[in-house]
């Protein structure tokens, strides 16, 4: 699943940035619409294996698994300023 891991680069490049929660880069319009992307990304890619056995739905855990603790740490952050992030 390399194809998947160079749709999530963006990501994870945006969340080397030095101090990404304390200088609040995550506010920025460059971060909000890189993290809605990704969160798009993560939803189609499980959309599309739901109904599918068990084989694919692992091959799509295991492209996305170093993602999960990234993203579930943002949800807090855009959850207390609200309108920052919409994923359509």
């Amino acid at each position: 699943m390399l194809f998947v891991g160079n749709l999530l680069t963006p990501f994870k490049s945006l969340l080397q940035y030095p101090n990404f929660v304390e200088n609040q880069v995550y506010l920025q319009e460059e971060a909000r619409i890189c993290v809605a992307e990704t969160l798009k990304i993560c939803g189609s890619l499980a959309d599309t294996v739901k109904s599918e056995g068990k084989t694919p739905k692992l091959l799509v855990f295991e492209s996305l698994k170093d993602i999960y603790p990234a993203v579930l740490s943002l949800f807090p952050l855009y959850i207390n300023v609200p309108g920052k992030l919409i994923v359509l």
